[in-house]
C-alpha cells in the first residue's frame, strides 16, 4: 500500500515528542510493507524561508527523500488563520474552532500529488486538519489524534500557570493558554470525519469511541525499539524535556518535593537536565548543587548513557507519555509521577515505579542502587515489556490496513 501522512509539524528522527511519534508511525507502516510519504503543511513565513525552516526542510528531505512534500500555506490564508485564533482567544475563552488551521488550498495540493502517486491511505495528524479527510480523494482515511483537547481550560486552569512556577518561563510562555481547548461537539465533529481513528492511549480510546461511534478506533501507542545499554553504576537521574508548560511545572514539582529527600539519602545524587527546559529551570535554581543543566543534546544515546535511572515527573497532559516510553527504550530504570503512567500499554505489568510520595522514591532508589543485580533485573523487564508493546502496535496497524 502507498500511504500519505499529513501534518502541520515537521517530522524526522532528530525531533522530539509527538513529531518523533509520526516517524515511528511511518516505521511501523514500512515494517508492514507500505510505501510511506510525508507532507509538512507550514504556514508561509512573513519573510523568505529562514535558516531554521531551511534546516528542517533539509533534515526532512534527508530522512524522507523524494517522499517528502513541503507545502507552504499562502500568506493570505495564514492571516485568516491568525485572525481566527485571535478571535477565539479573546472572545471565546480559548475555545478554538476545529477548522481554524484548515484551508481548501491544502486539499487542492494533496489531490495534485495524489493524481501522480495514487495513494491508498491518507493519515492526517491532529484534529485541526481533520477536514482534509472530508475532501481528499484517497480511499482509506485515518485521523492520528495525538491528544484529547476537551475542556482543557477546566482540566488545567489554575494548575499550569506562571504564578505557580514562580514566574519561571514568562519570556517563553507569556500569553499562552495552558493547552488548546475544544468543546465536545467540536472534537466529535473532527473525529466523525475519520472512518479510522488512532489513539495514543487506552483512556482516550474510550472517549473517542463515545464521540465517534461509527468510526473504528485503534490504540496505537507508538513503536519504541529497545536499546540495550550497560549498567553505569552512579547515582545520576536523567530528564530530557522541551520547554513546555507541562514539563516545566513537572520538573519544578520534582525539584521542590522529591529531590531534597533523595539527596539527603544519597548526597552524591545528581539530576541531569537536558533539553530546552534546562535553560528555563536554571533561572529558578541557578548554581543548584544537585543539578547539572545540560541543555541541548545532539546524541540521545550518549545522554542516556550517563546514568541508570530516568525520571518523568510530569503530572499533567494527555496523549502519549513520550518521556515514559523513551526512557524505557533507552533501557533505564524509570521513576514517574503517577500521571505519567496513566494510559500506558498493559499498565499493571509495566516496569515503571510511580508515586507522589518522596519517601517512596527514596526507598525504591535504595533498593535499585544498593541491591546487586536489581538494575539488570529491571532492564530485562524493560525489554520484555517493549517487545510485547511493539508487537501489539504492529498488530493494530495490521488490523487497520486489513480493514474495509
Amino acid at each position: 500500500m502507498k500511504v500519505l501522512i499529513v501534518s502541520r509539524v515537521p517530522s524526522h528522527p532528530n525531533r522530539m515528542g509527538n513529531n518523533y511519534a509520526i516517524v515511528m508511525q511511518a516505521e511501523a507502516l514500512m515494517q508492514l510493507g507500505c510505501e510511506v510519504h510525508f507532507m509538512w503543511v507550514q504556514e508561509k513565513p512573513l519573510k523568505n524561508m529562514d535558516e531554521n525552516t531551511q534546516k528542517i526542510v533539509e533534515e526532512c528531505s534527508s530522512y524522507w527523500g523524494e517522499r517528502f512534500y513541503h507545502y507552504q500555506v499562502p500568506l493570505f490564508y495564514k492571516l485568516v488563520s491568525v485572525a481566527r485564533r485571535s478571535f477565539a482567544k479573546r472572545f471565546k475563552k480559548g475555545f478554538f474552532n476545529i477548522d481554524t488551521w484548515y484551508h481548501r488550498c491544502i486539499v487542492n495540493y494533496i489531490n495534485r500529488i495524489n493524481d501522480k502517486e495514487h495513494f491508498d491511505v491518507c493519515i492526517v495528524n491532529y484534529f485541526d486538519l481533520s477536514k482534509v479527510l472530508s475532501e481528499v480523494d484517497i480511499p482509506k482515511k485515518a485521523l492520528h489524534t495525538h491528544d484529547n483537547h476537551i475542556y482543557n481550560n477546566i482540566k488545567y486552569a489554575g494548575d499550569v500557570t506562571l504564578s505557580k512556577n514562580g514566574g519561571v518561563g514568562a519570556e517563553f510562555f507569556k500569553g499562552m493558554p495552558p493547552n488548546r481547548t475544544l468543546s465536545p461537539n467540536d472534537e466529535a465533529k473532527a473525529l466523525q470525519r475519520a472512518p479510522h481513528i488512532f489513539s495514543l492511549q487506552d483512556e482516550e480510546t474510550a472517549i473517542f469511541e463515545c464521540l465517534a461511534p461509527r468510526s473504528r478506533v485503534y490504540t496505537i501507542y507508538s513503536l519504541f525499539p529497545h536499546r540495550e545499554t550497560p549498567v553505569v553504576g552512579n547515582h545520576n537521574m536523567l530528564i530530557l524535556a522541551a520547554n513546555t508548560l507541562f514539563n516545566i511545572s513537572g520538573i519544578i514539582w520534582f525539584i521542590d518535593n522529591v529531590l531534597p529527600s533523595i539527596v539527603e539519602e544519597f548526597p552524591d545524587a545528581k539530576l541531569l537536565l537536558a533539553g530546552n527546559a534546562a535553560k528555563v529551570i536554571e533561572k529558578k535554581y541557578p548554581n543548584h548543587p544537585s543539578i547539572d543543566f545540560i541543555g541541548y543534546v545532539a546524541d540521545l544515546a550518549e545522554f542516556f548513557s550517563r546514568g541508570d535511572v530516568a525520571v518523568n515527573p510530569i503530572y499533567q497532559g494527555t496523549g502519549l507519555k513520550i518521556k515514559t516510553f523513551e526512557s524505557l527504550a533507552y533501557d533505564k530504570v524509570l521513576l514517574t509521577h503517577p500521571h505519567s503512567k496513566k494510559g500506558v500499554f498493559d499498565r499493571s505489568n509495566a516496569p515503571i515505579f510511580s508515586s507522589e510520595k518522596p519517601e517512596e522514591w527514596v526507598e525504591f532508589l535504595k533498593k535499585v542502587w544498593n541491591t546487586p543485580g536489581e538494575i539488570e533485573n529491571i532492564k530485562q523487564k524493560n525489554k520484555a515489556y517493549l517487545d510485547r508493546m511493539n508487537n501489539y502496535v504492529l498488530s493494530e496497524y495490521r488490523r487497520f490496513l486489513e480493514a474495509d
